[in-house]
């Protein structure tokens, strides 16, 4: 360092790199959680696609996935694209009065539902799409740079979560709301039970 100046500025990167992907990634796992007590159909989807691809996940043989065993989960960042279109874990703009679109403007019917179906193409891959139509992470010279680093890490995260814990929420899932600060977290406390998964489905098979 030749100067103070340089130690204020690696300070600053440091925080920023805490402020930016730190909570962000961990509410937004918080809202997949939720999202799979509200959706039971696509957790279920999730675990048979975990099953079929990465059966060591489940009985501890693979500890975590890697880069290359997440490609084989489509479904399961499908799940988590879902997940953050509809909760992005920042601050956006929304409408406080009425307004007309302008002409041409598609909004699909059900753009309020949780369908992880809509990122999956007919090759059964996740859609390649315009950072302007997955605004999660922004788009343009504004897009966050961790953008595919906080993606593999969520998916990493949750493969081994949803695979071998049954997480249930003790709130009514679908009672659960939000909360405002300089990030979007889940409201309070999440509260929620916890069970081994893999040592019942051992038992069972």
């Amino acid at each position: 360092m030749d100067s103070t100046a340089d130690v204020m500025e690696v300070r600053d990167a440091v925080m920023n790199f805490f402020l930016a992907g730190r909570d962000t990634t961990s509410f937004s796992m918080s809202w997949m959680i939720v999202n799979m007590n509200r959706y039971p159909r696509v957790l279920e989807k999730i675990r048979d696609e975990i099953n079929a691809k990465l059966p060591e996940l489940l009985t501890g043989e693979l500890q975590a996935p890697s880069m290359a065993d997440l490609q084989k989960l489509p479904y399961l960042e499908a799940a988590m694209r879902e997940s953050l279109r509809l909760y992005m874990s920042t601050m956006h703009r929304a409408p406080n009065q009425s307004t007309t679109l302008s002409s041409g403007l598609h909004v699909p019917f059900d753009a309020a539902e949780y369908r992880p179906e809509r990122w999956i193409g007919e090759d059964g891959h996740v859609l390649k799409v315009s950072p302007f139509k997955f605004f999660s992470f922004l788009a343009g010279p504004h897009q966050c740079l961790g953008m595919r680093f906080a993606l593999l890490e969520m998916q990493t995260v949750m493969a081994v979560l949803l695979s071998r814990f049954d997480i249930k929420t003790v709130e009514n899932p679908f009672e659960i709301t939000y909360d405002y600060s300089l990030v979007i977290p889940v409201k309070g406390p999440l509260m929620a039970n916890i069970h081994d998964r893999s040592t019942s489905v051992a038992a069972s098979s």
